[in-house]
């Protein structure tokens, strides 16, 4: 395999990024076109063009948090998948960052659990403290998920989440 580089994704190309995304991820997990192309304006965000080899392999949005790289976003194209691109993204920003943080669904179904393997064999801790990703639509309830972090587990009252739902989701805490 090819050495992987991470390309900011242009204006012009935003439009077919999106497009990647909503075949990778369901409404729930995804802003509105309007929404995302200012989350695209954020300094804090980046989205990127996972490549290899020259060719688009895949997608990875993330966030700065300052402490924290926040993954949103990770998806690989189809026709990549089971390649090694998406453990090489990770790596690559495991080599970068001291600590990463992502949002995953409690690893119940197959390929939920697929997804929790494939983090912790990258040395990611599943959190033991309830965890609720905000609703990208006000019509949208909050979704429960887990909060995976690298290279350790942290407290619920580290601020780690707190800093999430501000910078990514744009409010101050969830009332449930």
């Amino acid at each position: 395999m090819a050495e992987i580089e991470l390309k900011k994704i242009t204006a012009e190309e935003a439009q077919n990024a999106y497009k990647r995304l909503e075949q990778s991820f369901c409404k729930e997990e995804l802003r509105d076109y309007k929404d995302y192309l200012k989350v695209l304006e954020k300094p804090e965000y980046r989205l990127m063009h996972i490549v290899s080899g020259g060719e688009n392999v895949g997608l990875i949005g993330v966030w700065d948090l300052q402490d924290y790289l926040f993954i949103e976003h990770l998806a690989i194209n189809s026709e990549s998948r089971g390649r090694g691109y998406g453990h090489s993204v990770i790596k690559k920003l495991q080599d970068k960052y001291k600590k990463i943080a992502l949002e995953m669904e409690p690893p119940v179904l197959d390929n939920q659990i697929r997804r929790y393997n494939f983090y912790a064999g990258l040395g990611f801790k599943l959190n033991p403290f309830e965890y609720f990703q905000p609703p990208y639509r006000a019509e949208d309830k909050p979704l429960p998920l887990k909060l995976m972090t690298y290279p350790e587990l942290v407290s619920e009252s580290c601020g780690l989440v707190e800093k999430i739902y501000g910078t990514v989701y744009g409010i101050a805490r969830l009332d449930l």
